[in-house]
């Protein structure tokens, strides 16, 4: 199922909620909604399910506008946050009782039902019911209702969100098997980068109900097209530093501080030319060095397993740097630091739209 969203809006009053939203999802596609709360990423999954009226726009499957359909008519399965699964009826009973709407003949439910359950790995938990699972178990049981249906669509709204950090990890890879498997439209709801990046296809980032950007993870991380989306993607996020672009002799310098500035290459060089920009590097692309251009004085080191994250005061700016754990890092120490060139970002401090992009 194709699905296209034509400058979708949504108010509730005065607010909008989405603004001008288009989106097209190819047929079979795992797209992901990210964004903070009050994005308006579970607005967009609500109206596609038809739970919510656009006030402006246009929803197509399939090229066809279905503003007015019934959700039931939808084609749609839909998983939840909460499970929303019924704790006084059985795995089996919660799984067919969408077929049981539809009067669907028993022994079709029952084939249809250990079909799912044996694919889900929740075959021998069929008589058991909701207070008797694990949060896994029980999200299993709600992916096995929406699938049951077999929709033309699936819709997740933040369905891992109640799980333990290691559970998520193991139900992100069991939902794309099974999408995959499938092969259905999906719609993955999240405010958590991790998830959307590692399961999505292309990812949709919204923010004040305005989408950002629409593409695959390593281009919103390798190619931010603005400082939202340079701060929100990636972990530890991106330094941003107000900085000045110098241009002396066809040769372009940065400089962060009165006596801080470095030749910007050729690669990295911004399509479009501002005096003052927003510079931008990630953690990972600063290095500590014994002696160089750059002094630091460590505020905070923070350990993460392998790495250390180290908050560095250069000058009167903050700067983060990410270094193998091995390295012997204190606060209080006076060290320098250096940026790798194929690091450089700029951003129109004004606007903060990305000038590496033309």
């Amino acid at each position: 199922m194709e699905i296209s969203l034509e400058h979708l809006t949504k108010k509730f009053g005065n607010v909008y909620a989405v603004k001008d939203l288009n989106l097209h999802i190819r047929d079979g596609e795992f797209i992901a909604l990210l964004g903070p709360s009050g994005c308006g990423k579970t607005t967009t999954m609500l109206m596609i399910a038809g739970i919510y009226k656009p006030t402006k726009g246009f929803i197509k499957f399939d090229g066809k506008v279905i503003n007015n359909l019934e959700p039931r008519d939808r084609n749609i399965g839909m998983v939840f946050q909460s499970y929303a699964l019924y704790p006084h009826m059985t795995v089996y009973e919660n799984i067919t009782f969408p077929l049981k709407l539809k009067k669907v003949p028993k022994a079709e439910m029952e084939k249809e039902c250990k079909n799912i359950a044996r694919l889900l790995q929740i075959d021998h938990l069929l008589n058991r019911k909701p207070g008797e699972l694990s949060g896994g178990q029980q999200q299993r049981v709600a992916l096995g209702r929406a699938l049951i249906k077999k929709p033309k669509v699936l819709l997740f709204d933040e369905p891992l969100s109640n799980l333990d950090a290691r559970l998520r990890i193991s139900m992100r890879r069991f939902i794309k098997e099974i999408q995959r498997e499938f092969g259905i439209t999906s719609i993955y709801v999240t405010h958590d980068q991790e998830e959307a990046m590692t399961m999505a296809d292309r990812v949709a980032v919204m923010k004040d109900g305005v989408l950002q950007a629409f593409t695959t993870a390593d281009k919103l991380h390798d190619e931010p097209e603005n400082i939202f989306i340079a701060h929100f993607i990636g972990n530890p996020p991106m330094n941003l530093i107000d900085a000045e672009l110098i241009e002396e002799k066809g040769k372009l310098y940065l400089s962060i501080s009165r006596n801080i500035r470095m030749r910007v290459p050729e690669k990295r060089r911004p399509k479009v030319f501002k005096k003052k920009v927003k510079f931008g590097i990630r953690p990972y692309d600063v290095e500590i060095i014994e002696r160089g251009r750059i002094p630091a004085k460590v505020l905070f080191v923070e350990f993460f397993g392998k790495e250390l994250l180290v908050l560095c005061k250069v000058g009167d700016k903050e700067i983060q740097v990410l270094v193998p754990a091995k390295l012997d890092v204190k606060e209080g120490d006076n060290l320098f630091i250096e940026f790798k060139e194929s690091g450089f970002h700029f951003f129109d401090p004004d606007t903060g739209v990305s000038l590496c992009k033309g």
